[in-house]
C-alpha cells in the first residue's frame, strides 16, 4: 500500500486497482486493521476497479469534517477514453452534464431510470490523443456513483476496459492488443484545506496509461 501522507488526523493513500475498500480479505479496511490494529474510516471511496487517491482516518469524529473539506476542494481524475477527441484549448473544457442516478447502472442505460436521475456535472480537458484513444483530466463537480464512467459512456467515449459501461468486445480487443487488464480510470489529484493548511496530493500516473500512447 502506497501511503503518500500521514498525520494525526488523516492518511492519504494511492490505492491500487482491483483492491476493494471493504468486504474482501485484501481490502483497504483489512490491510489497515492488520497494519495498526485500528478501525479505519473512509473519507472518500473509489470503485474496486479504480486506482488513485483515497483519504482515510482513524478518528471517526473527524470523518464528517474531513468529508466536507474534500467536498469544498477539488477532485481530479485521469481517464483514457475510446476515440479521438481534440486537445482542449485554454479555458475551453468539455462539459458533461447529463443527469444520473446515484447508483450503479448498466451499459444499456447508464443514466438509469428517468424518475431517479439527479443533476451531475463533470468538466473534462483532453490532455493528449492518438488515432484511437484520448487521455482526459476529469474534474467532478458532483459526486454521483460511477459519475465519470457513466458520463463517458453517454458521450460515446467510454473509459477503456470498463467492465460495466464499456463494450465487452472492445474491452477484449484492447486487452489483447495492448495488454490493458484494468479500468483506465485513476484518481489523480486532490486539493483541499484542513486546519488552515492547503494540501495538494498527487498520485503518479499508471505506466500502462502512458503505454497506450507510445504504441
Amino acid at each position: 500500500m502506497d501511503i503518500l501522507l500521514e498525520n494525526e488526523d488523516f492518511i492519504i493513500i494511492n490505492k491500487p486497482h482491483s483492491v476493494s475498500c471493504h468486504n474482501d480479505t485484501n481490502s483497504i479496511e483489512n490491510l489497515f486493521q492488520k497494519r495498526d490494529g485500528k478501525k479505519v474510516h473512509f473519507v472518500n471511496r473509489l470503485d474496486k476497479e479504480t486506482s488513485g487517491l483515497m483519504m482515510l482516518t482513524y478518528k471517526g469524529q473527524r470523518q464528517e469534517d474531513l468529508t466536507q473539506a474534500l467536498k469544498m476542494g477539488l477532485k481530479k481524475y485521469i481517464a483514457v477514453l475510446r476515440g479521438t477527441l481534440p486537445l482542449t484549448e485554454k479555458n475551453s473544457p468539455i462539459t458533461w452534464n447529463s443527469p444520473l442516478t446515484d447508483k450503479a447502472e448498466s451499459r444499456l442505460n447508464p443514466q438509469g431510470k428517468t424518475q431517479e436521475r439527479i443533476p451531475a456535472l463533470t468538466t473534462v480537458r483532453i490532455l493528449k490523443n492518438s488515432s484511437y484513444f484520448s487521455m482526459a483530466e476529469c474534474l467532478i463537480e458532483t459526486g454521483r456513483q460511477h459519475q465519470i464512467r457513466k458520463h463517458a459512456a453517454i458521450a460515446g467515449h467510454s473509459i477503456l476496459c470498463d467492465p460495466r459501461y464499456g463494450n465487452p468486445k472492445d474491452n477484449e480487443r484492447i486487452q489483447k492488443i495492448y495488454g490493458l487488464n484494468r479500468l483506465a480510470l485513476h484518481a489523480w489529484k486532490l486539493e483541499f484545506t484542513w486546519k488552515n493548511q492547503i494540501y495538494q496530493p498527487e498520485a503518479f500516473l499508471p505506466k500502462e496509461f502512458e503505454y497506450l500512447f507510445a504504441h
